[in-house]
């Protein structure tokens, strides 16, 4: 369904000289390609957009970087990928973008883990845990949670890693928090294996691995 609606937006973008949009509707078919796990479609995807007349800054070219990066990440060059994660969060907040702001906040830091570069992570964490307040942001709460137990869990803190685990399988009782757990696989590959063996939410955690398709 998203392919189809890519497919009709960059119809009209073409038709009508519409660059942004194009630019902005190969973006979004880059991202559903890289989650199909199409990354050579991904990538030929990406080259076709920066051939486009971009915007320089703001909301659109951040989720072009944000797929640059992502692309880079499933590729393993993370060190690639969390350097792309950090530009796309400036331009970000340079929009303004409040939703943008938070996603990338979190992706930036689950990359930052596999890269190993577990203080930037934790800063960031930490400030997306701050700006996660209210009824807008509070659906951010379960992925933020679920990568910082992942942090612990790499920094060796098993306590604090399976209290906010515990905290991160609550929150996904919520639809629209366990939705951005999708981003994380990489993550709940290594925790929901923990879950399971120490009683954590256990139920939930076999239903995180049955939705998402999550292989220990």
């Amino acid at each position: 369904e998203a392919f189809e609606c890519v497919d009709r937006a960059d119809g009209i973008a073409l038709a009508e000289g519409l660059d942004e949009v194009a630019f902005f509707s190969g973006t979004l078919r880059g991202l559903c390609e890289r989650r199909a796990g199409m990354l050579d479609r991904a990538q030929a995807t990406l080259h076709r957009v920066e051939a486009l007349r971009r915007p320089p800054s703001g909301f659109r070219f951040s989720i072009f970087l944000l797929l640059k990066a992502s692309v880079a990440f499933e590729r393993g060059e993370t060190d690639v990928a969390v350097t792309m994660a950090l530009s796309a969060l400036r331009s970000s907040e340079e929009s303004g973008a409040f939703g943008s702001i938070m996603v990338q906040r979190i992706v930036a830091a689950n990359m930052a883990i596999a890269a190993g570069e577990l203080d930037l992570a934790g800063e960031l964490l930490t400030r997306a845990g701050l700006e996660a307040a209210g009824q807008t942001a509070e659906n951010y709460r379960g992925a933020i949670t679920l990568n910082e137990a992942w942090l612990a869990q790499r920094q060796g803190k098993e306590a604090r890693r399976d209290e906010l685990l515990c905290q991160a399988l609550k929150c996904a009782r919520d639809v629209r928090a366990r939705e951005r757990f999708r981003w994380h696989g990489n993550a709940m590959s290594e925790l929901l294996p923990l879950a399971l063996a120490r009683g954590i939410e256990a139920d939930m955690a076999r239903a995180l691995a049955r939705e998402f398709a999550v292989a220990p």
